[in-house]
């Protein structure tokens, strides 16, 4: 018998890029060349691995809940990288936004079922 999994990540390999690239900005640090193009392929190699990929676009007129980082800078400048980050290895993601959440998550579970009800990987 086939054993199917559906794995859910929070933060898919392109976020740690994008955030690690976010910081650097904001502190006015950077990486050499070699290093963000190695940094670019792993995840460029990663990204084919996800068969859904959802980009959530943040919504600055919803408020923040409890420990999130209220450093509106970093925040802004992390929502511009991990996008700019998902837009270059995986430009079919799919946006979520505030507005359309119960669709693509009703998108997400379809897909989801499908590994199951037709054999996918």
């Amino acid at each position: 018998m086939l054993t199917r999994y559906v794995v859910l990540a929070d933060r898919p390999v392109p976020d740690a890029l994008g955030y690690l690239t976010a910081a650097l900005e904001v502190s006015s640090r950077g990486l050499s060349r070699k290093r963000l193009s190695e940094l670019q392929t792993i995840v460029a190699a990663h990204a084919t691995r996800y068969d859904l990929l959802i980009i959530t676009e943040l919504d600055h007129a919803i408020p923040l809940g409890p420990e999130r980082d209220t450093n509106a800078i970093f925040r802004l400048a992390a929502g511009q990288h991990v996008t700019a980050v998902i837009d270059q290895v995986r430009p079919q993601a799919i946006r979520m936004t505030s507005k359309n959440t119960d669709e693509v998550v009703a998108g997400a579970v379809e897909q989801a079922l499908g590994h199951f009800s037709k054999g996918g990987s």
